[in-house]
């Protein structure tokens, strides 16, 4: 009987522009929550970036009254992580690290953080297709957090109020 120690979770490799390869795996909800707890802002972003990229004339909204995005593409995804890479570059090295399985090692870090650019985009949009094996996953996943930063604003306006 296998159990869940025997599971082989489904891996890549990256082949980074100076030829050294990096081998990374889709992000677990554990990472999400880290990311989300370190850099919850930056993340916001990516994900509203998204979320409005692929909103389309012909809006559907779910029981909540939000809207649903309707067409992920890979251009929209790469624009959100070359706009994630340039304006939260400490998240995008850890969701590197978090993906290579390196967390805690702060040399796997330093390396992340100071790849360059197009290499980061890379590894970062390979994660993206191991984490999210359907454009469903993804809409599902949006609209998720499209909900959880309605309600964390609801939630700034309250204390804000107060």
């Amino acid at each position: 009987m296998a159990g869940l120690a025997d599971l082989k979770l489904s891996v890549e490799e990256v082949t980074l522009a100076n030829g050294g390869k990096i081998t990374v795996r889709g992000l677990s909800f554990y990472d999400f929550t880290r990311l989300w707890d370190d850099h919850g802002t930056a993340v916001s972003a990516v994900f509203a970036e998204v979320t409005q990229r692929t909103l389309d004339d012909d809006v559907e909204y779910d029981e909540t009254g939000q809207p649903i995005p309707q067409g992920i593409t890979n251009a929209v995804v790469r624009d959100a992580l070359i706009s994630a890479a340039r304006g939260a570059p400490e998240a995008v090295a850890q969701a590197i690290v978090l993906a290579s399985d390196e967390d805690g090692n702060k040399a796997a870090y330093e390396v992340a953080r100071r790849l360059p650019m197009s290499d980061q985009v890379q590894v970062l949009f390979k994660v993206f297709e191991l984490t999210f094996v359907s454009e469903d996953e993804v809409k599902k996943v949006m609209e998720t957090v499209a909900r959880a930063m309605t309600g964390l604003s609801r939630l700034t306006v309250i204390a804000a109020e107060s």
